[in-house]
């Protein structure tokens, strides 16, 4: 339908003063469907032990404060429950009935295991961790990164704040940083 803007017919969906253009709902994604895409193509090449998970009770204020987590990360620990259920709802059992949650602990356990060795903190030291919390972080999150950035079908999906909450998913889940020694 031709709407006149300013004496001039136009064939445009939208007019807002005097900018106007077609309105295209198709590229509307949300963050939890672009978490789960995430997730899948993680997934797709993780090998993982389901005998080493541990994900018992714990104090979420006691791990932050054990391990020294501040500022951004803090904040983004703090807002990833708005998001819990979609990345549970992710990593849920596929199409072959394997639960995919083991398989994503296990690959974000290994990504810490090697920020702390690229950071050369030695093993089961605490103050190492604690001193260093955020670039073990960061260095999760990065590791990420490069293997999303280099799945091409993944770059309209891409965004940094997916990647941080998968990692403080991790953090939440006790598979990065330290879980405090209880009393």
């Amino acid at each position: 339908m031709a709407k006149t803007v300013n004496s001039i017919e136009t064939n445009y969906g939208a007019l807002f003063n005097d900018n106007y253009g077609d309105i295209n709902f198709n590229h509307v994604s949300t963050k939890e469907s672009e978490l789960r895409k995430i997730l899948d193509v993680m997934l797709e090449s993780t090998v993982y032990d389901i005998d080493e998970l541990d994900t018992s009770d714990y104090d979420i204020y006691a791990k932050l404060e054990h391990n020294n987590v501040a500022g951004e990360w803090m904040e983004i620990i703090f807002d990833y429950p708005a998001y819990e259920d979609a990345i549970n709802d992710a990593l849920k059992e596929n199409e072959d009935g394997i639960p995919q949650k083991p398989k994503f602990l296990m690959q974000i356990r290994n990504y810490y295991r090697r920020a702390k060795t690229d950071l050369k903190i030695p093993p089961n030291c605490q103050d190492s961790i604690k001193e260093h919390s955020t670039a073990i972080l960061n260095k999760v999150k990065n590791y990420y990164m490069e293997f999303l950035l280099g799945r091409n079908e993944l770059q309209q999906h891409y965004d940094e704040t997916n990647v941080q909450l998968l990692v403080a998913y991790g953090f939440v889940e006790c598979k990065v940083l330290e879980k405090p020694l209880k009393a």
